[in-house]
């Protein structure tokens, strides 16, 4: 099973943050999921979490 740093968020953040607008609805959408991905971020620090185990191909098992 293989692993991600916690970095890798923070780059989904940046991307997400680079990307033009396509409009208001989008603009929003997008917005909250940078939001949402930056608490997430700061949870796992605040846990000491440096790294993630990807699920296993075909798990989408939340817990």
């Amino acid at each position: 099973m293989s692993r991600i740093r916690i970095k890798k968020v923070d780059d989904m953040i940046a991307t997400l943050e680079s990307l033009e607008r396509i409009d208001g609805e989008s603009e929003s959408f997008k917005k909250n999921a940078i939001q949402y991905l930056k608490l997430y971020a700061d949870y796992l620090d605040d846990r000491g979490i440096k790294t993630i185990k990807k699920n296993a191909e075909g798990n989408n098992e939340t817990n």
